[in-house]
C-alpha cells in the first residue's frame, strides 16, 4: 500500500473514481481505499502500490504531494 497526502481536500472525491478505474478492488475491500484523515486541512489516502494499469505520473502530481510512503499490509 502507498500512503499519500492529497494536495487539496476537495480533490479527494475525484481521486476515488480514478483509483477505482485503475485498480478495481473487490467490493469487500473498498472501505480501505477510502480511508482518510483530516490533518491540517489535508487528506491522507491509502491506495494499492500495484495497479491493474499504472497510475500516470501526471495524474499522481495532479492529486498528491511528493511525499509518499510505502507500507506493508498483509
Amino acid at each position: 500500500m502507498i500512503v499519500a497526502r492529497v494536495k487539496d481536500r476537495q480533490l479527494t472525491s475525484d481521486i476515488i473514481p480514478l483509483i477505482d478505474t485503475i485498480y478495481p478492488w473487490p467490493h469487500s475491500l473498498k472501505h480501505i481505499r477510502r480511508l482518510h484523515k483530516n490533518d491540517n486541512h489535508l487528506d491522507i489516502l491509502l491506495y494499492p502500490s500495484s495497479f491493474v494499469t499504472p497510475l500516470e505520473k501526471t495524474e499522481f502530481d495532479k492529486y498528491f504531494e511528493n511525499e509518499t510512503r510505502l507500507i506493508n499490509i498483509p
